[in-house]
């Protein structure tokens, strides 16, 4: 009876998950980064090229590619034809509500992924169904993960299918679950290009608590083995596809612009680094934290102190956009539009003095700001680890909480399982934080953490977060029994 109960309760949230995600699809079209996914399934079906510009006429490794490579089979089964879901006719009509229904099953899975984590977790169905159900239903009500095409919905599961595998293959130490995880990973690496730098650390740290479960290490060897075979796998063919177009083993181009931003915020003046607080929270408490430390909407603005963080509407922006296009990175105000500025001015100089196509040329600008963000960190290290702080509470605030103050306790959730893992020496918890904790980290370091970049780790907090919970009232009632008892 408990069986069918846990069951019919399952099916309910998947389908109200599906519903309140059907009803968040819009006509609203689609922009940036999402269009470039959307462009690049189209050209996949119709041309056969992986290209994110209008055209489809030169081969990319700007974005990752299993979003789009998934968004062209679902276009194949969703229009009649490939021109019928060219995005320069459907977008921003009443048909781009098809293209994004793609993004239907993504709450549905992350339901069933949250089941499982919960239920891993924790040993009861109560537990694994209020994790399945907050899961499907944030993701169902997150109208960016529904309607932008952006990645983070689809990064989200396979994020937390990553911890899950890492679970079982620390737990039962078997091939077949090192094989889940290396499989899982790999996906979540062509979602998410940051992934393939933490496999890389998160792989043998893994096999170590495999080994610190069983005491074998010949069976670890055997985790270690399997999960990077089926790693590279499913990596692997991409890379190869990069080397052989662009001379790049990398799975995506766009990490170095990112860097150069992250570096530049290492040089904040004292006062831009207190307005980051400010900058960055939720509007629901800026009006407290403006009286707290003495700024308003005004330090936003130009000549304030907040002014070189906002990426929002100023009374700059025209400036910064034109800084950029002039490549005049010394006439923008943000740290954004200096580094879009700096990046056109390397394009436009690699073109001139070696004659290289636009392509090859962006991808020559690439190395040239890594090195030199990489400089800027090194000139100013402890500048990089206090500009952490700021970035951290930035990424508290993520948008798919469902409410807005949820979003600091999910987010907190997730290094507070991972102590608790470390405290009970389990190493089959720690394993299931250790990839998230590893992305999380990443994003601090190398990256300016939007709130966006923390999101595809929602579903995993959201397990994260009903352990600590359960494990709490479990604690309480068997204190209360034990005083019971006494009495």
């Amino acid at each position: 009876m408990r069986n069918a109960f846990a069951v019919l309760a399952f099916v309910a949230i998947c389908i109200v998950s599906l519903i309140l995600a059907n009803r968040g699809v819009t006509e609203d079209k689609i922009g940036t980064d999402g269009l470039q996914n959307y462009r690049a399934a189209y050209h996949l079906i119709s041309k056969g090229v992986f290209a994110i510009d209008a055209q489809g006429s030169i081969p990319s490794m700007t974005r990752e590619p299993l979003p789009g490579f998934l968004l062209a089979g679902y276009l194949l089964l969703a229009f009649d034809d490939a021109e019928s879901a060219n995005p320069e006719k459907v977008n921003g009509t009443a048909e781009v509500v098809e293209v994004k229904r793609f993004n239907l099953i993504w709450p549905v899975l992350a339901a069933g992924f949250c089941f499982v984590g919960g239920w891993q977790l924790t040993g009861s169905r109560a537990a694994a169904l209020a994790s399945a159900a907050i899961g499907g239903v944030a993701l169902a009500s997150w109208d960016f993960g529904l309607n932008s095409m952006y990645t983070e919905a689809m990064a989200g599961v396979l994020m937390l299918a990553s911890s899950s595998a890492a679970f079982w293959m620390v737990r039962i130490r078997s091939v077949l679950s090192a094989i889940a995880f290396g499989l899982a990973f790999g996906l979540l690496a062509l979602t998410k290009a940051i992934a393939a730098t933490v496999f890389l650390a998160a792989l043998p740290l893994a096999v170590g608590l495999t080994w610190w479960a069983s005491g074998d290490w010949r069976q670890a060897g055997k985790v270690l083995a399997a999960a990077f075979v089926a790693y590279a796998f499913i990596v692997g063919p991409w890379l190869v596809r990069n080397v052989a177009h662009f001379g790049e083993p990398s799975i995506a181009m766009r990490g170095s612009r990112v860097l150069l931003y992250r570096s530049m915020l290492n040089e904040m003046p004292a006062e831009t680094y207190r307005a980051s607080f400010y900058v960055w929270a939720p509007r629901e408490i800026r009006p407290a934290l403006g009286a707290l430390f003495g700024f308003s909407n005004a330090d936003m603005q130009k000549g304030g102190a907040g002014a070189a963080l906002n990426r929002g509407p100023s009374d700059f922006m025209a400036e910064d956009r034109e800084a950029e296009r002039l490549g005049r990175p010394d006439l923008a105000t943000s740290y954004l539009w200096k580094m879009r500025a700096e990046h056109r001015v390397l394009v436009q100089k690699i073109r001139e003095e070696e004659g290289a196509s636009v392509p090859v040329a962006r991808i020559l600008a690439e190395d040239r700001m890594k090195s030199q963000a990489a400089a800027m960190i090194r000139a100013h290290p402890v500048n990089h680890l206090t500009a952490m702080v700021p970035l951290f509470w930035r990424g508290l605030w993520i948008e798919n909480a469902i409410v807005w103050w949820l979003g600091p306790i999910m987010v907190l959730a997730l290094p507070g399982l991972f102590l608790l893992g470390a405290v009970r020496r389990r190493p089959d918890v720690l394993a299931f934080t250790l990839a998230p904790m590893g992305v999380m980290g990443a994003y601090l370091v190398g990256t300016h953490n939007l709130p966006r970049y923390v999101e595809p780790l929602m579903p995993v907090m959201v397990c994260c977060l009903t352990a600590l919970v359960y494990a709490t009232v479990a604690r309480a009632a068997r204190r209360l029994g034990e005083s019971s008892g006494e009495r």
